[in-house]
Order: structure tokens, then C-alpha cells, then sequence
């Protein structure tokens, strides 16, 4: 959480609070975000899984079917809330 404007220490992020940008489209002003490469992406129904890594993390995302056209190797923005980020503990 240090690198997103607050205190060091673990946190929680819900999978469907993440949105998975192309690359080419930044994070908008008030959103955290990271940027990330896709490693995977798992279609399940309406709704598609996707793995990406930023930097050393791996980071789920879960997005609407309909908006996943994504191939692992892409590099994607990841944005979210900052209130969705919940704390867990000091690092």
C-alpha cells in the first residue's frame, strides 16, 4: 500500500473491484492503479478470470466476458478504487 499514498503494510482487493485497461489507456485521476502484463486469462461464462503480473505480484482481476479480449503477454493497466484497498496488518 506504501506505493499507492499511505503506510506500509499488507492489503485485500477483491477481484471484481479491479479494472483491466489496455495498456494504452491510463488510470483515471483518483483511481490506484498498476501496470501489469496479462500471464493468464480463464473464460468462465459471463464472466473471465485474468491473471497479470505487476511487478513481483500477481494480481486477479475478475471483468465482464464481453470485455475480455485479452491474450496473456498484454500489457494492461490495472485500476481501482482506493477505498476498496482493505488492511490487513503492518508489514
Amino acid at each position: 500500500s506504501a506505493g499507492h499514498g499511505g503506510p506500509k503494510f499488507w492489503c485485500s482487493l477483491r477481484p471484481e473491484k479491479i479494472s483491466v485497461l489496455p495498456g494504452s489507456r491510463a488510470v483515471a485521476t483518483g483511481q490506484c492503479g498498476a501496470r501489469g502484463t496479462v500471464s493468464s486469462v480463464s473464460y468462465q461464462g459471463s464472466m473471465t478470470r485474468i491473471s497479470a503480473m505487476a511487478g513481483e505480484t500477481l494480481v486477479s482481476a475478475t471483468i465482464s466476458s464481453a470485455n475480455a479480449a485479452l491474450q496473456p503477454g498484454d500489457s494492461v493497466n490495472l485500476a481501482w478504487p482506493r477505498d476498496a484497498m482493505v488492511g490487513m496488518e503492518q508489514a
